[in-house]
């Protein structure tokens, strides 16, 4: 049994990127880890004569189970879901994290500094393997047609009308991904992933950690996501800054893989259809309409922009308590998503969530000072707010399982330091 669970954070990260188990009812293989496993832990704390549990987490955990249950009251109360589909996707959206919070909230808490630091490593390393496995499989779908096994993955029976088929129309390939941004966030993640393992000096810099490196790069940029266009670099060159006596090594890496990059690039400006949808980021032309509109695709900024225009049709219908679970087709942004659900006391409740992550990042300060670890906490925390901006990042699909498995993985760290760091205090009192 302790074995099971000590395997389950790369059971849960491997399920993530599986195909659909039941495409009619929306069943993923990661739901297949991460309910059982959930139940598993509330069989276990009952089964103990002693409760306790990873405070780190319990402030995240509380305010996500009150926002569930708000909106699962709202919906039954006064209605709200286009159909019992997206109803249904969104109860999986909301309880899925609360189950994979529940593994390290009450079994997991109590593994040493020694055993969360191996694991935060195989995972980090665990998700750069199949992050570039996936970048593999987008190269080769230039070549063979793997619509007919990617479909899945996406779910959609016809594999035409998924938005990864579409997005596809215009050059964008995600892979396993259904989505652009959900493979964008998946990439940034797996960039701070690399740059962790090279910073703890777990993999060094050499030609196997390039390709790796370059194969991360070559599938996010295929992508075409903000989140990693603009996002990977920035994470790249943050963690070169801030790498200590390995940023010279880091610096060299980024120029060669401009340099090798650069055949790729002549290759792509004949073949590749979402070259230019990549190159119109960088379009002055559209870089006019204003930089906040620019870097959100027109979601915001500007006198008139998308989401201002969804806030305001729910706004005039029911600004307090939203027009519930599922009401919406599409979510460009998690703060629409919250407040189209909840209205403003779910937004608030968001806001609060981030203000938790944000003290949480203090916290990894105050204990650990500017370690690899609150380094990979801070970009995770940062990646969650601007991505945040794009979609609901907390709860897309696949990548929202490799969020929340690292928030858990890096709170359990930061519970086990805090947990040694009150033991030599009390022993230092008791001297």
């Amino acid at each position: 049994m302790r074995r099971l669970i000590l395997m389950y954070p790369a059971l849960l990260l491997i399920s993530a990127f599986g195909p659909y188990v039941s495409m009619s009812l929306g069943v993923k293989t990661d739901n297949l880890i991460a309910y059982p496993f959930a139940a598993l832990a509330i069989l276990l704390v009952l089964a103990r004569k002693e409760i306790r549990i990873n405070k780190t987490l319990s402030g995240i955990f509380v305010i996500w189970l009150l926002v569930f249950l708000f909106l699962l009251a709202r919906t039954f109360l006064f209605g709200g879901s286009i159909s019992g589909s997206s109803f249904l996707a969104e109860i999986k959206n909301f309880t899925q994290p609360l189950a994979i919070m529940l593994m390290f909230l009450l079994v997991l808490y109590a593994r040493s500094v020694d055993e969360t630091r191996t694991t935060l490593r195989k995972v980090s390393n665990l998700l750069v393997w199949l992050l570039c496995l996936n970048s593999i499989w987008i190269l080769v779908g230039f070549f063979v047609d793997t619509e007919s096994i990617n479909r899945y993955f996406w779910r959609e029976g016809d594999a035409n009308s998924s938005v990864a088929s579409l997005a596809m129309q215009n050059g964008r390939f995600s892979g396993i991904f259904n989505q652009p941004f959900e493979a964008g966030i998946a990439y940034t993640l797996g960039v701070m992933a690399w740059l962790y393992l090279v910073d703890k000096v777990y993999i060094k810099i050499n030609i196997r950690s390039s390709v790796k490196i370059v194969l991360l790069f070559i599938g996010g940029f295929l992508t075409v996501s903000k989140v990693f266009v603009i996002g990977g670099p920035i994470f790249l060159l943050l963690g070169a800054l801030f790498a200590g006596k390995l940023r010279r090594k880091i610096l060299r890496l980024m120029v060669l893989v401009c340099l090798v990059g650069y055949l790729p690039y002549k290759y792509l400006t004949e073949t590749w259809e979402g070259l230019n949808y990549l190159l119109r980021f960088f379009d002055p032309n559209a870089q006019s309409q204003g930089f906040i509109s620019w870097i959100t695709a027109g979601r915001f900024g500007g006198q008139s922009s998308q989401q201002s225009d969804y806030f305001e049709k729910v706004w005039n219908d029911s600004p307090l308590i939203g027009q519930g679970m599922g009401s919406q087709v599409t979510y460009d942004s998690a703060f629409f998503h919250f407040f189209s659900s909840g209205g403003l006391i779910v937004l608030f409740a968001y806001i609060l969530i981030i203000a938790v992550l944000l003290w949480l990042v203090f916290d990894f300060f105050q204990y650990i000072n500017l370690s690899s670890e609150t380094k990979l906490f801070a970009g995770l925390v940062i990646l969650i707010i601007a991505g945040s901006f794009g979609a609901p990042v907390l709860t897309v699909n696949r990548s929202s399982v490799m969020v929340w498995l690292f928030l858990g993985l890096l709170l359990q760290y930061l519970c086990a330091i805090k947990t040694v760091k009150f033991q030599q205090l009390k022993e230092k009192k008791a001297a």
